[in-house]
């Protein structure tokens, strides 16, 4: 044992001798062991075996596998070099690059489309067509109208082969009375027009509008309004339109004149494409009214009754008589949740009456009604009635009807005959 001891100790002491030191270092004793058992590598980091390697799709699927996971750290640049193929958003935009060509997609087969058929002209193309042909030929202006005061009262007036006329029964009014125009328009053109908007307008000698009366008109829905017409080559179209002379009050110290107008464009060029919006106007008149205060007999008498079913309107004269026709007016009806409106139109009898809808009842709330009527040779007549509630009505009525040709109103009662 204690040899064996030796035989050590001379074979430490040997080694410390080829070191060529007196005091053994580990670190240089290791240095040229691991030098020349394992050379270092001339490959920098990280070494390709740790990168993917691409597949090669000629080898069947059961020889692919997964590169083994590495703890190693990838190199950024190889996920953002740019491909050759593509082209980096850093580069200048070549003006020589052709724009991308629109493509108008169809069901049908381009080599079933049959050249002939008309083709689908982009709105902006055919406005511009339409403002092209307006100022090469321009519509001819109006020529003067023509203008007949008594019974009956007319103005006429032609733009080219357009022709508008309105006509009154009489030029003689009272004041605070309804009156009907008869509107007509012809084209005697070989082109078919469009016509919106017509109607007549009151203006005093200021050129101004009266103030509306018995009120303004209401904009809720199920009123009437003017809609686009199609007016064909030889066409007419006809209307009958009203309008109110102001009541006593207004009318003193003031002259009163009738208009009508309307307002009509052409049809857009090359195909049927509807109006080219480029409207024009066309107006006749004026026609100067005659107004003269109302005497007692020319008044109007209404009684408006309301309870839980519904309203009913009785329009009688100072005589107590349904006044001759025609007859027409305007109701109106407001809740706190809903609201209603239309036009009497003449029936004979001077009788209207509606049930309440089921949404006009739904809140509880107060329900107010009012109505006027107008009739030739009378004042026309406003009235106005309330249905209690838990709640106040919808403020819809705007401002409260005047008291001129106001017709008293009654309590509630049954809406019978």
């Amino acid at each position: 044992m204690q040899r064996r001891s030796g035989l050590c100790l001379t074979a430490v002491m040997l080694a410390i001798s080829a070191c060529g030191v007196t005091e053994p270092s580990r670190s240089e004793c290791i240095t040229p062991i691991a030098q020349t058992t394992s050379p270092a590598p001339t490959v920098p980091f990280p070494s390709p075996v740790t990168m993917a390697q691409p597949l090669d799709p000629a080898a069947p699927d059961s020889t692919l596998s997964s590169p083994a996971p590495t703890e190693a750290p990838l190199d950024p640049a190889a996920f953002t070099a740019t491909p050759a193929s593509l082209v980096p958003i850093s580069e200048p935009f070549d003006p020589a690059t052709p724009e991308p060509t629109a493509i108008m997609f169809t069901s049908t087969p381009t080599a079933q489309l049959d050249p002939s058929a008309p083709t689908m002209i982009p709105y902006d193309m055919l406005k511009t067509t339409a403002i092209a042909r307006a100022t090469a030929m321009p519509f001819p202006t109006a020529e003067p109208a023509t203008v007949q005061s008594g019974r009956p009262a007319f103005a006429t007036v032609r733009r080219d082969q357009l022709s508008l006329q309105v006509q009154l029964a009489q030029d003689a009014y009272l004041a605070g009375e309804g009156g009907q125009a008869e509107l007509t328009l012809h084209n005697d053109s070989a082109e078919t027009l469009f016509v919106s908007d017509y109607g007549v307008t009151l203006l005093d000698e200021q050129g101004q509008q009266p103030k509306l009366w018995p009120w303004a008109p209401s904009i809720w829905p199920g009123r009437e309004r003017p809609r686009l017409q199609e007016l064909a080559p030889g066409g007419t179209i006809t209307a009958t339109l009203t309008f109110q002379v102001p009541p006593q009050e207004q009318a003193i110290g003031h002259d009163y004149v009738l208009w009508t107008s309307t307002r009509f464009s052409r049809a857009i060029p090359g195909g049927d494409h509807g109006a080219d919006n480029l409207w024009m106007d066309l107006e006749a008149g004026p026609i100067p009214l005659q107004v003269s205060p109302p005497m007692a007999a020319q008044q109007l008498h209404a009684t408006l009754e309301v309870d839980q079913t519904g309203w009913r309107l009785h329009i009688v004269d100072s005589n107590g008589q349904t006044p001759p026709s025609p007859l027409w007016g305007e109701f109106e009806a407001t809740s706190y949740g809903s609201s209603s409106s239309g036009l009497l139109r003449d029936n004979g009898a001077g009788i209207w009456r509606e049930a309440w809808s089921e949404h006009m009842l739904q809140s509880g709330s107060t329900i107010s009604v009012r109505a006027w009527v107008a009739a030739p040779g009378y004042v026309t007549v406003a009235a106005s009635q309330e249905l209690p509630g838990c709640e106040e009505a919808n403020p819809g009525f705007g401002a409260p009807v005047p008291t001129i040709g106001l017709a008293p109103t009654i309590g509630l009662a049954p809406a019978t005959e």
